[in-house]
């Protein structure tokens, strides 16, 4: 006889800097009660402890047209720091799957991080859900501004340098969804409402319904 066992669901938030994933992410996690890791919550740590990197990742990354392997030699390049975080981030992720448990996810995955989403489910099943956030460039623009001036987040994220990034290439920036199977759902937060919210929100609850169960 079948017998029905509760399966993992990753919730990823998924798309380029400044386009709402950690205010969106933090929220859905709080209504769905799911535990919430982001990598730039993993970052920072880092950056206390270890120090503040020389050179930012997500400039070597996009601006340089380098690829995730990009590596400046120096042992507090940004890139190694964005990989470790990333590598942390899967191991929580992997954590969660083999005990049963579901997770919302923040990062800046692009299609390089693909392979590893598959080699993780060919060891261990779960049901991926990404929220694709994305925003107009005018919106992304003020936002990316907005951050540089207020100096709120940590001096570890460049970004100052980032704006500037930014401003001569805005196409460059977006991360489309991840090939990974399971659900996509998107959201334009240039002007989202609190109603927009609410049907995303609906629409992942009856899609964790529909797949929280697997028959084994």
């Amino acid at each position: 006889m079948d017998k029905k066992q509760e399966i993992s669901i990753i919730l990823i938030l998924q798309g380029g800097p400044a386009t709402g994933k950690t205010t969106l992410g933090t929220t859905i996690a709080a209504d769905l009660q799911f535990p919430y890791f982001s990598k730039d919550g993993i970052k920072e740590p880092i950056f206390d402890f270890v120090g503040c990197p020389t050179t930012p990742a997500i400039l070597d990354k996009y601006s340089n047209g380098a690829s995730f392997d990009y590596d400046t030699g120096d042992p507090l390049s940004g890139m190694k720091m964005e990989k470790a975080s990333v590598a942390i981030l899967f191991r929580l992720i992997e954590a969660h799957i083999l005990v049963g448990k579901s997770c919302v996810i923040d990062c800046t995955f692009g299609e390089v991080h693909e392979s590893a989403f598959r080699e993780l489910q060919s060891e261990c099943f779960f049901y991926p859900i990404q929220v694709y956030c994305h925003a107009d460039a005018v919106e992304l623009s003020r936002r990316y501004r907005q951050r540089a001036e207020s100096g709120e987040r940590h001096p570890g994220h460049f970004d100052h340098l980032l704006y500037e990034s930014f401003s001569r290439n805005p196409s460059g920036w977006d991360l489309p969804p991840l090939e990974i199977g399971g659900a996509i759902f998107s959201i334009d937060t240039t002007n989202s409402t609190p109603n927009d919210y609410d049907q995303l929100l609906q629409s992942i609850r009856n899609e964790i319904i529909m797949n929280s169960c697997n028959k084994r």
